[in-house]
């Protein structure tokens, strides 16, 4: 598979569909493993703190996969 043939397919819709699914997944790992460092260091196990967490880090991942995707389409290249 070469470059062309690559890039090709990243530019169609399921192309696009697959990289933001992608770029999504990697900001959510990473969030979440911000989270569990806040565990390993020994704050919020409340039931609450949990659950908040889980949402802070969906929210969190979605807005830094539209922050990552608007620059990457804003800025132009150099």
């Amino acid at each position: 598979l070469e470059f062309g043939q690559f890039n090709n397919f990243a530019h169609t819709p399921f192309g696009l569909f697959l990289l933001l699914g992608w770029s999504w997944a990697l900001l959510y790992h990473l969030c979440n493993g911000i989270r569990h460092f806040v565990w390993d260091v020994g704050y919020a196990f409340e039931k609450k703190h949990v659950d908040l967490g889980g949402w802070i880090v969906v929210v969190a991942s979605v807005l830094l996969t539209a922050a990552v995707w608007a620059v990457a389409y804003l800025v132009p290249a150099a």
